[in-house]
């Protein structure tokens, strides 16, 4: 492989004595991490998220600003994603594994299919997100903002759901799997809307230990 290649470059950058930390590329990605690597190898400090992405796995992402970008089916398991910014975001399939997505902004992201399996969301902003197909097993949804969220046949087994979670208009259906423990009291708060189709009535109060879904 020739090293003035891109995959080359790529490579040789990855390899390289990372540059100082402080210095960042566009929209706060470190220049010492991977992807700020693989920006830097690529020459432009803009490079498309839905490509770089794919090879960010236990990336420091925290505050970045991603919103409305292209991730669809990208590999950021792991990664630190600490109040970053993903509203409208599409996250189609995208594999978020065990990261750190707290008080990150989800709003109106499209995360159908993703998986989340023992995912930290606490207080993130997932309102109005596309959850449809999403394995949310084992996630920490503590004081997180779900109001309107899509959770067609979605996957909350094991869920954290118990301290202040907003789940006011939130969708779901028949093949929707909530947490045992709650799973009744959430059918007792919702209303048919269609044909094995349900909705979360407004007029329900975020969930607290001694209170609603308790």
């Amino acid at each position: 492989m020739r090293a003035d290649s891109r995959a080359g470059r790529i490579i040789g950058a990855l390899g390289r004595q990372a540059s100082p930390p402080a210095i960042t590329h566009r929209h706060g990605i470190p220049r010492n991490s991977a992807v700020g690597r693989i920006i830097g190898a690529l020459g432009r400090d803009s490079a498309p998220y839905d490509i770089v992405l794919f090879m960010a796995p236990r990336t420091d992402l925290r505050r970045v600003t991603l919103a409305d970008k292209d991730l669809a089916g990208a590999d950021l398991t792991q990664a630190d994603l600490i109040k970053a910014d993903l509203a409208e975001a599409n996250l189609h399939g995208a594999d978020l594994t065990y990261a750190d997505l707290t008080e990150a902004n989800l709003t109106d992201a499209d995360l159908t299919e993703a998986n989340l399996r023992e995912t930290t969301l606490h207080v993130a902003r997932l309102t109005r997100a596309n959850l449809t197909g999403a394995n949310l097993d084992g996630a920490d949804l503590s004081g997180t903002d779900l109001t309107e969220a899509n959770l067609t046949g979605a996957n909350l087994a094991n869920a954290d759901l118990i301290f202040s979670t907003e789940l006011n208009g939130v969708v779901w259906t028949a093949t929707t799997t909530w947490p045992d423990d709650i799973a009744d009291s959430i059918r007792d708060k919702s209303e048919t809307i269609g044909l094995g189709v349900y909705r979360v009535r407004s007029d329900t109060e975020p969930n607290h230990p001694e209170r609603a879904y308790a």
